[in-house]
């Protein structure tokens, strides 16, 4: 890992403080409902912008929205002339029948405003109005060339499809405050979420006031959110968007798609023609080998444009797979297809769906990736096993100086969570919070004792 990060947070979501540093390995536990995923969303939020992941996501989503604001646009072609105009353009556009030189973008920019107004005054149609103004300025974002104005701009698009519609952010998590910086100083972003002026939906207006503050490059080659091993049962029961996700993403505000950011972006990834336009460090052979705990493949069918689960020459739908097959299967084809070295992947509860024996060979892969490919992995787990197990290989493959464990703690001032940083050696508190449950199941088989003697008396 070329740098090491510090995340803090205040008072976001269910979150009341979390000071997290982020090492090759970290590992997050506790309640359910106590800010775990909303840690994942913002990691992925911040980080994913400034890979190509960002850029090209930010290229694909103006083809797409312009697409459809070309469609919105032409139902009122016979009002003006100008319409009609911006319409052909756009739908050349999203066809990739012209491609974008910098005049030609300022060209679009202008048009694009001129028909807003248009829209205001002839169609009278606010949505619509907001559609083109919010379009414009996604090709005013692609035209900006200062780096960091155009990861701020980004970080908040990936913000505002992750966690949802912002004015209602703004107004539920008025005063938060999010930064991160390597321990060099040489990347640092603040984000304040503040209460300002949303008198309007326009994209451009809630972000005047609100957009993060970035400084230099957090150096990070990719960034992958595995929020659940179903994404492959997503991308089989809407396998026709599905296709279409294997050369584009959907924009959120002017597109309507079934799938988040970290949802296409991941799908994409698992299709095996995905490919980087430089592959820096090659994850080489020898850690496919690593997944030889684990029989059978999960393969992209052409064919049928469908995930399938492969042991033995027998196929399987996803369907009929399972879920632990699913999430292992997913990191397999993240290493076989395309993972670049110094990446981060986050993982929520990667373990739920595995017997404890896989959960401690899965704890034994991820620490492997991390040792030999240079993988950061951010991890909220609720098992006790797989913790331990993480504990266990980190220190076996010595990178036990380099793992982090962290516990939520309900705060009772305000009844949020805060997370404590927990040594890496002493993991008895985390053992504790998480083993509560087979104090409760004592407590019952207590009483079904008293009520057996009871019910014999």
């Amino acid at each position: 890992m070329k740098n090491k990060f510090t995340l803090e947070i205040n008072n976001f979501a269910h979150i009341n403080k979390a000071n997290i540093d982020i090492g090759k390995i970290n590992v997050v536990t506790g309640e359910n409902a106590s800010g775990k995923s909303s840690i994942s969303k913002l990691l992925y939020s911040i980080l994913a912008p400034s890979c190509e992941e960002g850029e090209n996501l930010l290229n694909e989503f103006i083809f797409i929205a312009s697409g459809n604001v070309s469609q919105d646009l032409k139902q009122y072609s016979n009002i003006d002339e100008n319409i009609l105009s911006t319409s052909e353009i756009l739908k050349d556009l999203s066809n990739n029948s012209i491609s974008i030189d910098e005049s030609i973008e300022k060209n679009i920019i202008e048009q694009l405003y001129k028909t807003e107004k248009i829209a205001k005054e002839k169609i009278k149609s606010k949505k619509l109005q907001h559609y083109i103004h919010d379009l414009a300025y996604l090709f005013e974002i692609f035209h900006n060339k200062n780096y960091e104005i155009r990861i701020s701009e980004l970080i908040f698009q990936f913000l505002m499809n992750e966690f949802g519609n912002m004015k209602e952010i703004f107004f539920k998590w008025n005063h938060s405050k999010i930064s991160m910086y390597s321990n060099d100083n040489s990347f640092k972003i603040n984000l304040n979420l503040p209460l300002n002026d949303l008198e309007t939906n326009s994209l451009e207006n809630i972000e005047k006031n609100n957009l993060p503050s970035v400084k230099g490059n957090p150096f990070i080659n990719d960034v992958v959110y595995v929020e659940t091993p179903y994404i492959l049962d997503l991308a089989y029961n809407n396998h026709d968007e599905f296709s279409s996700l294997k050369n584009s993403y959907y924009t959120n505000h002017v597109i309507n798609g079934n799938f988040l950011y970290h949802q296409k972006a991941l799908l994409k990834k698992l299709y095996p023609t995905y490919q980087q336009k430089t592959l820096r460090n090659s994850i080489n052979s020898e850690l496919l080998g690593l997944f030889d705990l684990f029989s059978g493949n999960i393969k992209y069918n052409d064919d049928n444009n469908k995930f399938e689960y492969v042991n033995d020459n027998n196929k399987f739908p996803m369907a009929h797979t399972a879920s632990g097959i699913k999430t292992i299967g997913i990191l397999k084809m993240l290493v076989k297809n395309n993972l670049d070295t110094n990446s981060l992947i986050i993982m929520d509860e990667p373990e739920v769906h595995l017997h404890p024996e896989w959960q401690v060979k899965l704890a034994k892969l991820v620490v492997i990736l991390s040792k030999k490919a240079n993988i950061i992995f951010y991890i909220n787990s609720h098992s006790p096993q797989f913790i331990e197990a993480i504990q266990a290989y980190s220190k076996y493959y010595g990178l036990e100086e380099e793992t982090n464990f962290y516990l939520t703690e309900r705060n009772m001032q305000n009844n949020k969570f805060d997370f404590k940083k927990i040594p890496r050696n002493n993991l008895k508190e985390i053992h504790s919070k998480l083993g509560r449950i087979y104090e409760i199941i004592d407590e019952i088989n207590a009483e079904n004792d008293v009520k057996d003697f009871l019910d014999e008396g």
